[in-house]
């Protein structure tokens, strides 16, 4: 797919997540912006999405491993979620509210460098998070023990993981000398008038 230049305020686009070139997770997102350097996307409770679908969560990895992970439709249910990506960066800043609006936390997903498409944007997950605490002073690791079972399952070599978290780590010096970029976008609020995206049919087409 040819990469857009730039899309417009209330576009629908669809960020889609490869593993070994094959698109295994995908969501639309509107576009709040795409300038200065970065693409600010929203996605809101209720939107239907593609990946993985697991019985339980916490046993998400053995699940992966065994084969017996189901792929297909869900809907996103937990947050109401601010996208903030830069080109360059291994990572995406999200803003989390709870269904009453109230601000949650600041979340950090690492992955690959976005790649511009047609349709969105591509990336691959590097299962490896960090939460961010509300006031951008606190913040911890989340699914470590998954970027260890990913390493042990071939899907990413250990030089990969070591990698994934010194970005990690360069997130939390952002953080620790209170140059956090994404703060700036903590008031912000959606358009109630957006409608909620769909995917497209040909959402997980690789050219």
């Amino acid at each position: 797919m040819i990469a857009a230049e730039a899309f417009a305020p209330g576009q629908h686009i669809v960020e889609r997540h490869l593993m070994f070139g094959v698109p295994i997770f995908g969501r639309p997102l509107t576009v709040v912006s795409d300038g200065d350097g970065v693409l600010a996307t929203y996605l809101a409770i209720g939107t239907p999405m593609f990946g993985a679908i697991f019985d339980d969560r916490a046993t998400a990895m053995d699940e992966i491993a065994t084969g017996s992970v189901r792929w297909g439709e869900r809907t996103w249910v937990q947050h109401n979620v601010l996208c903030l990506v830069r080109a360059a960066d291994p990572y995406t800043a999200m803003a989390f509210w709870n269904e009453e609006g109230t601000f949650v936390s600041w979340y950090i997903n690492l992955q690959d460098p976005m790649r511009r498409t047609a349709i969105g944007f591509d990336s691959r997950d590097h299962f490896l998070d960090l939460i961010v605490g509300e006031d951008l002073a606190s913040w911890m690791w989340k699914d470590e023990h998954e970027l260890d079972a990913g390493v042990k399952m071939g899907i990413f070599s250990p030089e990969e993981a070591a990698t994934f978290r010194r970005n990690g780590e360069e997130v939390v010096d952002l953080v620790s000398r209170g140059e956090a970029w994404w703060g700036e976008w903590r008031d912000w609020a959606p358009d109630p008038s957006w409608p909620i995206p769909m995917l497209p049919e040909d959402w997980d087409r690789v050219d």
